[in-house]
């Protein structure tokens, strides 16, 4: 059983990719086995025979992914029409969390280490049946949570984020403010500690 780690994100241009490759290229040096998987892709892009979402691709070209991984690196792609023919119940949510279900199997009997990277805010994906929390739930995964700067705006979108999160029955673990000024990094921190400790942050 590999450890799952999840990498979601308040909204877009957080920086959860640089973050997803950050830890994998650290785990990467420390000589662990890791993988990747991007549960559900909005983007994509035809790679060695397989429509995956722009982010797999692209970690699978930096990392020289083996290529029996890459059917399973982006088991769901959100192409034009597949919203309607959900909706229309010509595809069921079952037949999109099979293949995710079947990432999972191929990618721990593989790997000690799993990074799974979500898409947009932790909501994304609801209108097919499966949200960033529902992939987490899926993987079983500890979720890291990447915001932007600020204060308020952290903890407030943390919080709307969470609810999803423990909607789909998977706990936040760890929240990780992100593209903070030098200037502001200190005070920035400062206050989202003593929020924490007030219990206004997870």
């Amino acid at each position: 059983m590999s450890k799952n780690l999840f990498v979601a994100a308040t909204g877009q241009h957080s920086g959860k990719t640089t973050v997803a490759l950050s830890i994998f290229h650290l785990l990467k040096k420390a000589g662990a086995s890791v993988g990747f998987v991007k549960p559900v892709g909005q983007v994509y892009r035809h790679y060695h025979g397989f429509d995956v979402d722009k982010d797999a691709a692209m970690m699978a070209e930096v990392f020289d992914f083996d290529p029996e991984d890459i059917p399973y690196i982006s088991p769901v792609v959100i192409k034009p029409g597949l919203t309607q023919e959900i909706l229309d119940g010509k595809i069921t949510q079952a037949q999109l969390v099979q293949p995710i279900k079947e990432a999972r199997e191929f990618m721990e009997s593989k790997y000690d280490y799993l990074i799974i990277e979500g898409t947009g805010h932790v909501a994304v994906g609801a209108v097919i049946g499966i949200n960033n929390g529902d992939s987490a739930r899926l993987f079983d995964a500890s979720v890291l949570l990447v915001n932007g700067g600020g204060i308020g705006n952290v903890i407030d979108r943390v919080h709307s984020n969470d609810l999803v999160l423990k909607d789909a029955g998977v706990k936040l673990s760890a929240v990780m403010p992100n593209k903070l000024f030098a200037e502001k990094k200190e005070k920035v921190l400062f206050y989202l500690r003593k929020a924490q400790g007030k219990g206004r942050s997870p």
